[in-house]
């Protein structure tokens, strides 16, 4: 037997001993509860003294308390105190524990335990007086009789009352975590963040996803779901000054800038490479200087001596590190800053001399960053992942937890986000900082577990050579949760985009090794080769490296690169809205492009698609071309609501520069028809001439934009023969 089921066995145990030993409780009767008026919130307030008690007292020489005493424990380990409690309507509760906290003590931990369930962890925060915490969970307790129990861990705790509260409208806020940072003054855009993290905390998951430089993850997963992650996890371990030695690069700091700017949250972790001693072996290259078995590097003799060479080599370390921080602040991208992550864990250097020296080498980072390098843009989020190594309240935001529990283990993971209720005095946002399998989110609504956000580790977890891999999270479950309601993507995202996000490709280059080094040779590249190439691509090839010939994207074979933009008009229950189609087929044409959507009469809905001109996102200069045409093939005039009108433009991305305006179509008044599936379509050939005055030197992608006033229509509209014309 392991010692963690050990310890499991023996909890149980000793809640069942606790349990027997008080089997004589009866609900007490001056315990009071505001239930006789079914349209009011239940109230009830359970006064300590009147609890059955084990290893506890009740006691009267501290002043202000309620009641006629409050209950001391007296002894650590399994002191309790229990009652039996009648709820007389199943509802979401808020807990509350008035307690009081002796200023030189050591705090404390209160487990509190619904019918032999823990249901969460609290610490007192009420130095020399009696006052009210609360756990920062709901909690669902069903009608009936229940026993609730609290079990104090620790040398010394005083209870004095416990309230539970029907949550509803009214007294929500005292389950809601103000959005102070710890940074002073900090960054607009942080503190927006922050303040949109808590407002959605407890009601919705953000999604995330960890990626590599390639973006192989985040392709793959928008190829199966139609959809982005809201949070883009990012690494710094090829900026470590010793992994530049040999020769890393990294994109990183201009990737998280694209992204925020295209409506994404960003979070950044640190695989920090050892500042120096790293091994170097065959069997522990230098490229593993993070991991505690691949370097001799010793934090505590760096943390003792700040005149040592290790210590100034962290500073330096540190420092190289605020260079990108700093790209982002100018860039008013606010970070999640998860660094110096699992250390208890003591596979990472920066745990491996036990929880003293990390705390130190912690606040030595928080105080090099803010204070030196004046950077505002952080919110710190600590993922220490055990309470003996938290930092302190005032040097940490967020509370993060890693979890890898098996594949295709879709759990909530609640035990472990109540032991993260009691790393902190101070309510916390707390979140799945990193995890192997995406939890199922009707069972984090249902067992009411309110993870911040969650990101999915990459690599192996998302993807096998080009395909998705089912080893972690089932296609069906990915799909579950990208399209949950519960669930928030890129795409929902209240912040305003100032530029499009466009790396997302239908083809892309697999990534086999993350620590590949820049001399690595990347035999497992997936390369086109001219051969396999149409005349066409071969054509925009060229017209994109010369800007000698029209582009032209004729549909013959696949999207090429056409995707959707944005807009709430396209259909929700199609995974991938925006797909190649040869509903269009006839003998000099193959295929087109096949847009669902669904407009719903509202006064301006749209749904809009791009596509990138060069796949690395890079600029082309558009200065010779004069105009786009295309071809729109509408639906059916009897599915169109009689004032409903199309509008019809297009675009460039920088600064969303209009190439034409806006042109309103009244389906039933175009003349020219065509029938496809045996539903006939109006067919427009449109021509959208360059304005004066647009930047054309610096485009990065074309969106041809479908609004829509009044219109009522859920179905297919084609756009064909896309042309960008030199003359």
């Amino acid at each position: 037997m392991n010692n963690v089921n050990f310890s499991k066995r023996v909890l149980s145990l000793s809640l069942l001993l606790i349990f027997l030993f008080n089997i004589g409780f009866t609900y007490a009767s001056s315990n009071k509860a505001t239930t006789n008026n079914q349209q009011k919130p239940v109230i009830i307030t359970l006064e300590a003294e009147k609890f059955k008690m084990f290893d506890s007292v009740i006691k009267k020489s501290l002043k202000g308390f309620s009641g006629i005493g409050y209950v001391e424990f007296t002894s650590g380990g399994f002191s309790s105190i229990t009652t039996e409690i009648n709820i007389t309507k199943s509802a979401d509760y808020i807990i509350q524990i008035q307690d009081y906290l002796l200023k030189g003590k050591s705090i404390p931990i209160f487990e509190i335990y619904i019918d032999f369930e823990l249901v969460g962890k609290m610490k007192p925060s009420q130095i020399n007086k009696f006052g009210i915490d609360t756990l920062y969970k709901k909690v669902y307790i069903k009608q009936g009789k229940h026993t609730l129990a609290i079990i104090m861990k620790g040398d010394y705790g005083i209870i004095d009352k416990v309230m539970l509260e029907e949550l509803n409208a009214t007294n929500k806020a005292k389950l809601t975590i103000k959005p102070k940072l710890v940074t002073p003054n900090p960054h607009p855009n942080a503190v927006k963040l922050m303040e949109y993290l808590t407002s959605i905390y407890g009601s919705k998951i953000l999604s995330g996803q960890q990626v590599y430089e390639q973006l192989n993850e985040i392709n793959i997963i928008y190829r199966e779901t139609g959809k982005l992650p809201a949070v883009l996890g990012l690494d710094f371990i090829d900026y470590s000054p010793s992994r530049v030695e040999h020769g890393a690069k990294s994109s990183m700091t201009d990737l998280a800038i694209k992204w925020w700017k295209s409506n994404g949250i960003v979070t950044f972790c640190w695989h920090w490479n050892a500042p120096m001693n790293l091994i170097d072996s065959q069997d522990k290259p230098w490229w593993r200087g993070f991991y505690t078995d691949s370097t001799t590097f010793d934090l505590k003799k760096a943390m003792d001596n700040k005149n040592s060479q290790e210590y100034k080599l962290i500073i330096r370390d540190i420092d190289t590190i605020a260079n990108e921080l700093k790209k982002l602040q100018k860039a008013g991208v606010p970070v999640l800053w998860r660094p110096l992550h699992e250390a208890s864990g003591g596979w990472f250097w920066w745990g491996a001399k036990g929880p003293e020296p990390y705390k130190k080498l912690w606040i030595l980072m928080f105080d090099r960053l803010v204070n030196y390098h004046k950077l505002n843009n952080l919110i710190w989020v600590w993922n220490g992942q055990n309470e003996k190594w938290y930092p302190g309240d005032q040097y940490v935001d967020i509370i993060g937890e890693d979890i890898y529990d098996g594949e295709r283990n879709y759990s909530s993971k609640k035990e472990r986000f109540i032991n993260a209720l009691a790393y902190s005095s101070t309510p916390k946002i707390i979140t799945l900082s990193e995890t192997g399998t995406i939890p199922d989110p009707d069972l984090l609504k249902s067992e009411r577990v309110p993870w911040s956000w969650f990101c999915t580790w990459g690599g192996e977890f998302v993807y096998q050579g080009t395909d998705y891999s089912e080893k972690w999270t089932e296609k069906k479950m990915l799909k579950k949760v990208y399209n949950s309601d519960y669930v928030i993507t890129k795409d929902e995202l209240p912040f305003k985009a100032t530029e499009k996000f466009d790396l997302i490709y239908e083809e892309y280059i697999p990534e086999n090794d993350n620590n590949k080094t820049a001399n690595d040779s990347d035999t497992n590249t997936q390369q086109t080769t001219e051969e396999n190439l149409t005349a066409t691509e071969k054509n925009n090839a060229e017209a994109l490296l010369f800007g000698n010939k029209d582009i032209i994207y004729d549909f013959e074979k696949d999207t090429m690169g056409w995707s959707k933009a944005w807009g709430g008009a396209f259909d929700s229950e199609k995974i991938v809205p925006v797909e190649y189609s040869n509903d269009l087929k006839t003998k000099n044409n193959v295929g087109s492009l096949k847009v669902y959507t669904n407009y719903s009469g509202g006064d301006w809905e749209e749904a809009n698609i791009s596509v990138t001109f060069k796949k690395d996102g890079s600029k082309f200069d558009l200065s010779k071309y004069k105009k786009i045409e295309y071809d729109v093939y509408l639906p059916d005039p009897n599915n169109w609501s009689k004032d409903g009108i199309l509008k019809i433009g297009s675009a460039l991305n920088n600064k969303w520069a209009d190439i034409g305006d806006f042109v309103d179509y009244v389906v039933p008044e175009i003349k020219d028809k065509k029938t496809i599936n045996g539903v006939e379509y109006a067919v427009i050939h449109r021509v959208d001439q360059f304005k004066d005055g647009v930047d054309r030197a610096n485009s990065t992608n074309l969106v041809i934009r479908f609004g829509s006033w009044k219109l009522i229509y859920k179905g297919p509209i084609y756009i064909d023969n896309i042309k960008v014309s030199l003359n």
